[in-house]
């Protein structure tokens, strides 16, 4: 069994916050191909790392495209999948994302750059680690209290004599 958690925290500024964002075309990855979403997937976690930027895919007409915001390095021209090379073309104009009037068409784009928004900061503080992607954040250092909590709620025998 796992255990999920989360933290929910409205975003009181929501309607105040954009960003210009690039989108690249991605040629040579077939949309109806059984691996798509896999391929997709590692593609991504791959520029993003690269890049160390968040990137997500796009799909419009009919074309698949990765969405980067502004600001970070660019992503190489051509990457190499299992089985298959895709060229990655950037598209010259910029877009800009106004967190305020999302739709169903970018709404994916701006979860995934918050989301990198927010994580960055835990990321990179040296006091802080994380088991894995996706697993919450620790403290390096343990509560020192920790190990005189009786967390099973057990009565301690203390002997007299």
């Amino acid at each position: 069994m796992s255990i999920v958690e989360s933290n929910i925290y409205k975003i009181e500024n929501l309607h105040d916050l954009t960003c210009q964002y690039n989108l690249y075309k991605i040629k040579g990855l077939s949309k109806d191909s059984d691996d798509f979403e896999k391929n997709i997937q590692f593609l991504i976690d791959k520029l993003s790392s690269y890049s160390q930027s968040p990137c997500t895919y796009v799909k419009e007409d009919n074309e698949v495209f990765i969405a980067q915001p502004d600001g970070y390095r660019d992503l190489p021209s051509e990457f190499k999948l299992i089985g298959n090379n895709v060229l990655i073309e950037k598209i010259p104009e910029k877009r800009t994302l106004d967190f305020g009037k999302l739709n169903s068409s970018n709404v994916d784009i701006a979860i995934r750059f918050l989301q990198f928004s927010l994580q960055n900061p835990l990321v990179n503080d040296p006091n802080l680690w994380r088991p894995k992607a996706g697993a919450p954040f620790y403290y390096k250092v343990p509560d020192k209290d920790f190990s005189k909590m009786n967390l099973l709620g057990l009565k301690s025998e203390v002997s007299s004599n």
